[in-house]
């Protein structure tokens, strides 16, 4: 028989015989044939799925869970794996420890299974594949969430889903699963969500909320938090009453004036230089913080609502410029009605005779001559007198 020869079974026995070619003497042999079987790994890896932390396409992959399966049962076997078919076919540069895939979202990993008594190896029918699959995002800064408190005890309820447009960022609502958790562990693993989204009452102040971001269908998520935060209100000072002379040159007097009311801004605040005051016309606008009176410099008492005109109670509203916190106080406002003294032309003239430095046209006189007349009975006046 000639080389290369085909075996006709396995193993088979093929005698070889040695010949002296001047002598002719010989010698005989026998040399075995056998046909290694090469393994026969799983066809089809399942492909290794790791969800992206950052959303750029690349993740490290723990290819060696796959090791157990591509064997298939099959002892004395060993797996390696490789970027490429002509690696895979050499054995060479195998993929050690985790792997970092270097094609981006999807990437074919060659897998080798080799005897590890005879060397003979095999590849997989199919490449593994590596997919990296896009996570949720949580954005990484979430606004605090403060609310002002209403009986000083740093405790209220506090409606979650307000963030919930903040959190999503653009995400479809149907595609995640949002849920807010009071800790960290808890958020990680999506176990103890809060149920009572829309109203929960702080435990502590301030205290840390935890998102979870859930993608049901990749089985990806992602986390964040925020704080949550109840501040206290400014506490208005009852004012005085702001009292202004009626203006000059009505008789009689309508009682109406202009008044500045901002010269009880520092009475109202206590002087705190963070507090702001505004100025309304009724209580309902006060508490809906609408139709603020628009010049408090130079406001004109009148009639709101039916009521008189003066006094007139205006409403304030104290804000806390660092927390946007209210509290309300009342300014009363008066207009004061001005002296009525007797009429210019009503009151005689005052005359002395020229007796002393006779032509020199001047005299002492007594002011006060006629001011029982000038005052006009009117009580709490005082008369003074100017050049």
């Amino acid at each position: 028989i000639f080389s290369p020869y085909v075996n006709l079974s396995n193993a088979q026995t093929i005698f070889v015989r040695a010949e002296n070619d001047v002598t002719g003497c010989y010698n005989t042999v026998t040399v075995t044939l056998r046909v290694d079987p090469i393994p026969s790994p799983e066809a089809n890896p399942t492909a290794i799925e790791v969800c992206d932390d950052d959303n750029d396409g690349f993740a490290e992959f723990d290819l060696e869970q796959r090791t157990i399966e591509v064997i298939n049962g099959e002892p004395n076997v060993e797996i390696s794996y490789h970027e490429t078919q002509t690696d895979a076919e050499t054995g060479d540069n195998p993929i050690v420890g985790l792997y970092t895939n270097i094609v981006a979202n999807n990437q074919m990993i060659y897998v080798r299974s080799e005897n590890t008594l005879t060397g003979c190896y095999s590849l997989t029918s199919n490449t593994m594949e590596l997919v990296v699959l896009p996570s949720p995002e949580v954005p990484t800064t979430i606004e605090p969430y403060t609310l002002c408190d209403t009986d000083d005890n740093g405790i209220t309820q506090f409606d979650l889903t307000t963030k919930d447009a903040e959190i999503l960022n653009g995400q479809d609502p149907l595609d995640v699963q949002l849920t807010y958790h009071v800790n960290a562990a808890d958020a990680a693993t999506g176990n103890n969500p809060i149920t009572n989204v829309s109203s929960y009452t702080n435990t502590a102040n301030p205290q840390m909320i935890y998102v979870r971001l859930y993608n049901p269908t990749t089985g990806c998520d992602d986390t964040g938090e925020f704080e949550i935060e109840v501040n206290l209100p400014p506490v208005a000072v009852q004012p005085t009453q702001l009292s202004v002379c009626d203006d000059l040159g009505e008789t009689p007097g309508d009682e109406i004036t202009s008044f500045d009311l901002t010269v009880k801004d520092n009475e109202i605040t206590g002087g705190n230089a963070s507090w702001s005051v505004a100025y309304y016309e009724t209580n309902a606008e006060a508490q809906s913080q609408t139709n603020v009176i628009p010049d408090p410099t130079a406001y004109v008492n009148t009639s709101i609502n039916g009521s008189g005109a003066n006094p007139q109670t205006l409403f304030a509203v104290v804000t806390d410029t660092d927390t946007g916190c209210v509290d309300f106080t009342t300014l009363t406002i008066r207009v004061l009605p001005n002296p009525t003294p007797t009429p210019s032309d009503q009151l005689p003239n005052i005359e002395l005779c020229d007796d002393v430095n006779t032509g020199d046209g001047v005299e002492v006189f007594d002011l006060t001559e006629n001011e029982l007349l000038i005052l006009n009975g009117e009580p709490g006046v005082t008369a003074s007198y100017y050049e």
